[in-house]
């Protein structure tokens, strides 16, 4: 380990949460500058990354696993996608960018097994309702995690972490292509939480399905949105999904 990521890897712990979250850029700019591909980095830090999130001491662990979230589905696979088109002699190049994303991919299935079992505690709701989010980036393991992420739904009290398992059910659901068969029980039972009493989780599944469906099924998510939105944005807006955002952009943005 450089000089370099050991100073930073403390200061990921650091009782005061300005410095761990200077340090957090400082690693974030590192593994993935411009959040657009991984650097060779990635494969060193991403692991003090996993470490400091899960530790009980660090003070910033839910905005770590929201961003191994985002760049696990925004940055990954980048330079493996870009093959197609690489240029014949960059070929060894090209696949040795792609060999160490597989390493860091291997990583995140390597501590998969630790995030569950932190989202499971009954501790933290914040760095649970991130370590959600953490998970419903993992496509690889939807089938797993679909009955997971329902199962800790109906154990939770939290509205917060329940309208977080929505959004992530959701994720994991609606993939690319026909809808299959885990896609279908998904849809139901986000279906079936539009008649939750609580406003925020009827707000929340609407939010979760309304970039995912047709024109004429927003229509009707609009009216419950106008409805809810009152009572439950304040629910809701906490979610670790809505980290950077707010209901009017999730109300706006585009799932490719």
């Amino acid at each position: 380990m450089s000089a370099d990521l050991f100073r930073e890897k403390q200061e990921l712990t650091s009782s005061d949460a300005n410095r761990a979250r200077r340090a957090l850029f400082t690693i974030c700019e590192a593994i993935c500058p411009q959040r657009m591909m991984l650097e060779r980095e990635s494969v060193e830090y991403v692991p003090v990354l996993f470490e400091a999130g899960l530790s009980r001491t660090t003070l910033i662990g839910p905005e770590i696993f929201f961003y191994l979230g985002r760049i696990y589905t925004s940055a990954l696979w980048s330079w493996k996608r870009s093959q197609l088109n690489r240029p014949l002699e960059r070929r060894s190049e090209y696949d040795e960018m792609v060999a160490w994303e597989t390493s860091v991919a291997a990583v995140y299935e390597t501590y998969l097994p630790a995030v569950v079992l932190l989202v499971k505690r009954d501790e933290g709701v914040r760095k649970r309702c991130a370590g959600v989010y953490l998970l419903s980036q993992i496509k690889e393991q939807r089938n797993d995690l679909v009955e997971l992420l329902r199962s800790l739904f109906d154990d939770s009290l939290d509205e917060r972490l329940k309208v977080d398992i929505i959004e992530a059910l959701a994720n994991l659901g609606f993939i690319t292509g026909p809808m299959d068969e885990t896609g279908r029980a998904v849809y139901q039972w986000i279906q079936e939480k539009m008649s939750d009493p609580s406003p925020a989780i009827r707000l929340g599944a609407s939010l979760s399905l309304f970039p995912r469906v047709d024109g004429d099924q927003q229509k009707s998510l609009k009216r419950e949105i106008s409805q809810t939105v009152v009572a439950g944005h304040t629910v809701v807006e906490e979610a670790a999904w809505l980290l950077e955002g707010s209901v009017p952009w999730a109300i706006r943005r585009e799932i490719p």
